[in-house]
Formats: structure tokens, C-alpha cells, sequence
């Protein structure tokens, strides 16, 4: 299937050269604050380039991972961290904060914030999927697995926000991805001090981009006014 795709791609690329910039742009997305960034920019980039047309594909990082090392998408739009070793990355100044989402009538939705680790200790509590995340977040927290009531972990927050809407259980998830829906019925109470992750655009080492993908790595760069990572 790689080969295939490998092959597809040769192929996009001699009729690029031979008719102007043309092709299929795929990008992977997280759903969080940098989405409506991101396809903003792949309009905006399609319009200047008619022939171009965009796949963007909405998963968790670790899937959007995969199928990077799959050569099945060009492009990546991570949270941090992620892990460098396999990947360019280049860093996106759109941060996205950590809260806790439960229903509007739980004795928690009335604070302002969370600011102790007690007050996610006596919830029953979902989080992140990904293991590094989760790491990340306790080490921040000072918080064991322990000491915490888990009942479970998720990859897409937004399948649970009907169970929280009507329950007792609290998930910890990011401002972004929960803006994006607009659940009714449920809160986001921000983590104080404040705990937020960077967005970075990541693309395979070893890996030669397309014509398509390598303008608009140079698009976002310039949109963002910052400079790449090795």
C-alpha cells in the first residue's frame, strides 16, 4: 500500500511540474484550538493554487502518527509533546489549555478554576488517551494515577461529553477541542496554575516532500511569521 501510494505521488509530481502546482495536499489534524487555523489555510492556500485540492483527515496524534509513517498523509498538526525523533517539526504559536469539563450541575461547575489536585481527586475522571500526555499532565499536577478515581481514557474528548452532561464523571481534555463542539449542558474549568501545549506541524524525516506539501510548509511558515526546528 505504501509503494502504491509512493507511486501516486511520483506520479502528482511530474504532472505538478509539467502544468503548474497540482495535486492532493493530505494533512492530518488534531480537534483543537489550531483546527480552525489550519482549515482556514488549506482554503486560502487552494485558492491561490486551483489545481491543488486538500484531504484533511481528523484523528489523535498518535493515529495522525501512523499514518505519516504510512506515507498515507504528507503532513501532520500535533499537540506537544511529541516525540522528535522520527519527525521535522516546526512550532505554531496557538497554545491550548487544560481543563476539566463536567456537567453545569455538578458542585465544580460554579469555580472559576481548579486550583487544587484534591478537587480532581473526588470526581470520577477521564483522560487523554495518549500516554505521554497523560504523563506530562501528572507530572505538572504532582498527581499519581492513584490518586486520582479514573474510570477510563478516550482519544476524542467529544464522545463523552453527552455521559458528562448527565453524570457525575469530570474529563480532562483541552480548551480548543472543547470549544469546537459547543455541548450544552457541560463546563470547561481551566487548571490553575495554568497548564497549556503547543501546536507544531510535523512531516517524516528521510522523506521527500511533494511539490504540494513543501509549498505549503513554506504557506504556514510565512503565515505564522516563525521559524522551523530541526
Amino acid at each position: 500500500k505504501a509503494m502504491l501510494q509512493l507511486l501516486d505521488d511520483a506520479l502528482l509530481d511530474l504532472k505538478s511540474t509539467e502544468q503548474g502546482l497540482t495535486g492532493i495536499l493530505s494533512v492530518g489534524c488534531v480537534e483543537t484550538a489550531i483546527t480552525p487555523c489550519i482549515s482556514q489555510w488549506l482554503y486560502e492556500f487552494q485558492q491561490i493554487y486551483p489545481g491543488v485540492r486538500f484531504s484533511m483527515y481528523d484523528a489523535y496524534s498518535d493515529d495522525i502518527k501512523n499514518r505519516l509513517d504510512q506515507n498515507t498523509l504528507e503532513l501532520g498538526f500535533l499537540v506537544e509533546p511529541v516525540e522528535a525523533a522520527k519527525y521535522h517539526f516546526y512550532k505554531i504559536n496557538k497554545p491550548d489549555r487544560w481543563g476539566l469539563v463536567v456537567s453545569s450541575e455538578h458542585p465544580l461547575s460554579k469555580l472559576a478554576a481548579i486550583t487544587k489536585s484534591s478537587q480532581l481527586s473526588d470526581i470520577e475522571l477521564i483522560l487523554p488517551a495518549r500516554n505521554i500526555v497523560r504523563d506530562d499532565l501528572a507530572d505538572q499536577l504532582h498527581l499519581n494515577d492513584g490518586d486520582l478515581n479514573i474510570i477510563g481514557c478516550t482519544n476524542l474528548s467529544s464522545n463523552f461529553y453527552p455521559l458528562i452532561a448527565s453524570g457525575e464523571a469530570g474529563m480532562l481534555t483541552l480548551e480548543g477541542s472543547f470549544n469546537l463542539r459547543n455541548q450544552r449542558n457541560v463546563v470547561f474549568i481551566p487548571l490553575e496554575p495554568e497548564i497549556s501545549h503547543q501546536h507544531v506541524m510535523v512531516w517524516r524525516k528521510n522523506v521527500v516532500l511533494s511539490p504540494v506539501a513543501s509549498k505549503f510548509v513554506a504557506f504556514v511558515q510565512n503565515k505564522t511569521m516563525l521559524y522551523p526546528e530541526n
